[in-house]
């Protein structure tokens, strides 16, 4: 039973080394909790033409600052 619970808790931990390291390399690559005025947590953003309304809206921003 010993070995049981050893086993368990190198698990426990090896999940939570690996869920950290996971999070911080989504951090630096820039994922993030950011949601848009139109999105909540249960609508995802749709897949077609994702990439032109990123960029539209990042050069909206652009824009905003350089007024």
């Amino acid at each position: 039973m010993p070995v049981l619970g050893g086993s368990f808790a190198l698990f426990v931990t090896n999940l939570m080394t690996i869920a950290l390291a996971a999070t911080v390399v989504a951090r630096f690559y820039g994922f993030g909790h950011h949601l848009s005025s139109q999105l909540s947590w249960l609508q995802p953003e749709p897949h077609q033409d994702c990439r032109r309304l990123q960029l539209l809206r990042r050069r909206s921003r652009y824009e905003q600052g350089n007024e």
